[in-house]
């Protein structure tokens, strides 16, 4: 496989105070008019990371309810919002551990028709959800689904307190975004939540009257809209190889002339070359790599000794490999099969949340 790309370019500019809507199939649209960078929160079900709000939010009757996540948990169930009493009077968005979104109302302890996205949205995209009440048609739309919807009798008790779990626990494992609690019937009880603010304290609602504070969450991080895509600043240290350091070499491997060569390589652990603590494990990458060899394979590896992608050099190629880290926070390399010698020229990576 050959594939040749050219490097991001990204401009950071400072946030003005006009908020505007973008286009569907991104982010909901809470955006500074012109802003190309923002601080995300990562919820971390480990340690407990929710946000809950300080006056319950519970509409008089019509309501509208968007937000943004990404998530590539898929070994449990987990929550995205939930109401004061799970099984009373309560709201809920939630995901099953195959990735479908679902969403209900407990009436006076009766639950409604559970109504459910037909696709699976836990690949670490960047994903939209809106749920919406008019009269008693309840719908569920995520992207640019069809709405899925049922007939829905509320009441007048129903809510929302929690962004990230539920009463019972279920916590999220990923990002939730520009939460936003619309109230069709009573206009000043609407309240959008941006949540990226510091990882601890509070986050006042944009409209005023109502907040959500941060509970155990420890993770923050700048991106910058790049194209559709949310893009860190380069990860990687030295990963034009200007200098001999910041890198791990394997045996005959050295740094010199803005490369890093490697001549009798073997299949063996003594051939890999890595950059340490770099990267979170349940978070995605863009990696970027180029450079030449003179047969077989020299590609990245994950912890279990595979490569993370079939893209690996062979001639005089850049790759572009998007990368999903599950249990290392190394950066590695590795030559998987018949490569005796490497010229590799340059490596990037950066944290991305993707658009759908």
């Amino acid at each position: 496989m050959t594939s040749t790309h050219g490097q991001l370019n990204m401009t950071v500019i400072v946030n003005t105070s006009d908020y505007v809507a973008t286009a569907a199939g991104q982010l909901s649209g809470l955006y500074p008019d012109g802003v190309v960078d923002r601080y995300f929160n990562t919820l971390d079900p480990a340690l407990t990371g929710y946000y809950d709000i300080a006056t319950a939010w519970a509409p008089g009757g019509d309501f509208n309810i968007t937000l943004d996540f990404a998530t590539s948990e898929s070994t449990v169930a987990q929550s995205i919002i939930g109401g004061t009493v799970d099984t009373t009077d309560s709201i809920n968005i939630d995901m099953t551990l195959a990735g479908i979104v679902r969403a209900f109302i407990y009436v006076d302890g009766v639950i409604s028709t559970i109504i459910s996205s037909v696709s699976a949205y836990n690949d670490g995209k960047f994903h939209t959800v809106e749920l919406s009440l008019t009269t008693t048609t309840f719908s569920l739309t995520v992207d640019t689904e069809t709405p899925v919807t049922t007939s829905v009798t509320a009441g007048a008790d129903e809510d929302v307190l929690y962004i990230g779990r539920r009463a019972a626990g279920s916590y999220f494992d990923g990002v939730i975004a520009n939460v936003k609690l619309e109230d069709l019937s009573q206009p000043g009880n609407t309240f959008t939540f941006e949540l990226n603010e510091g990882v601890s304290g509070t986050e006042v609602a944009m409209e005023t009257g109502n907040s959500v504070t941060y509970n155990n969450i420890t993770d923050r991080e700048l991106l910058i809209l790049t194209g559709a895509d949310w893009v860190s600043a380069e990860i990687a240290t030295n990963g034009d190889f200007a200098t001999n350091s910041d890198w791990t070499l394997g045996t005959n491997m050295v740094i010199t002339g803005g490369q890093v060569i490697g001549t009798g390589l073997d299949t063996s652990t003594k051939s890999r070359l890595r950059q340490e603590g770099i990267l979170t494990t349940g978070k995605s990458y863009n990696l970027i790599f180029a450079g030449t060899s003179d047969s077989g394979d020299f590609q990245p590896e994950n912890s279990l000794g595979s490569s993370y992608s079939s893209d690996a050099l062979e001639s005089s190629v850049s790759y572009v490999d998007m990368i999903y880290i599950t249990d290392q926070d190394n950066l590695r390399f590795k030559r998987f099969s018949t490569i005796n010698n490497l010229a590799l020229d340059s490596v990037s990576i950066k944290r991305i949340l993707e658009a759908p």
